[in-house]
């Protein structure tokens, strides 16, 4: 995928035609997987959506949240993370089970959900003493991303009428 202005979109493409000497234009599927993410072509719209539905099903199946209750927020409104305090009566939690649900609630955030970047960028601070409540707020995130598995990025150009969830610069995607 190149993502520029028109002019280098057309001069890089036509580079890549001549080094690799392609015989036409390759055809591209209106909806193909790459790198865990949906990308589907909508040619009436002239969009681009991406989505990781599967993916984030998987990490939900993979932290048993697949059947959980659904949250509107990334996070509790007002929650305010801090270091375990032991004298306080935080538990420590197991902290690779908490560092893989972080890494793979993070892929999501890199790769379509922009929606939980601070939420994983919050929690990820305590990955290396996380405690029982620092899981809890995993386990919010996790609910949250069940109500909204759905989610996806869409790409348009607004001129043409179609709402896009990113935006447009006179880009052009190739």
């Amino acid at each position: 995928m190149i993502i520029g202005k028109s002019v280098l979109v057309a001069c890089i493409a036509s580079r890549l035609y001549d080094r690799f000497k392609a015989a036409g234009q390759v055809p591209v599927p209106d909806t193909f997987q790459y790198l865990g993410m949906t990308v589907t072509r909508d040619r009436s719209k002239q969009s681009i959506a991406i989505d990781q539905i599967g993916y984030i099903n998987r990490v939900l199946d993979r932290f048993e949240m697949t059947d959980c209750r659904k949250r509107s927020t990334p996070m509790e409104i007002g929650y305010k993370p801090h270091v375990i305090q032991p004298e306080h009566g935080e538990q420590p939690f197991d902290a690779r089970a908490y560092q893989k649900a972080i890494g793979s609630i993070h892929y999501a955030a890199l790769g379509t959900r922009p929606d939980i970047t601070y939420a994983t960028s919050v929690l990820g601070r305590y990955a290396a003493q996380p405690s029982t409540l620092h899981w809890q707020a995993v386990k919010h995130l996790l609910r949250y991303l069940r109500g909204t598995t759905d989610y996806k990025l869409t790409i348009s150009d607004p001129s043409l009428g179609h709402d896009s969830s990113l935006g447009h610069d006179s880009q052009s995607i190739l």
